[in-house]
């Protein structure tokens, strides 16, 4: 992840739950939610992808 930020640029890490992340980039308070870590289970994210996806957002993998 330190790598991938570090070609990021200019950025700031959001320490909140994954549905949150997803929130925040429906209400364009982020960009980006990349993940690389442990596995995500779909329990853990199913309701921010969906107002994500509503909000117009892509979700990918």
């Amino acid at each position: 992840m330190t790598d991938y930020l570090a070609q990021m640029g200019q950025h700031e890490v959001m320490v909140v739950g994954s549905s949150l992340k997803f929130c925040l980039i429906a209400e364009g308070k982020a960009q980006l939610y990349p993940r690389f870590s442990r596995p995500t289970h779909i329990w853990d994210i199913a309701a921010g992808h969906a107002i994500a996806q509503a909000a117009g957002a892509k979700v990918t993998d």
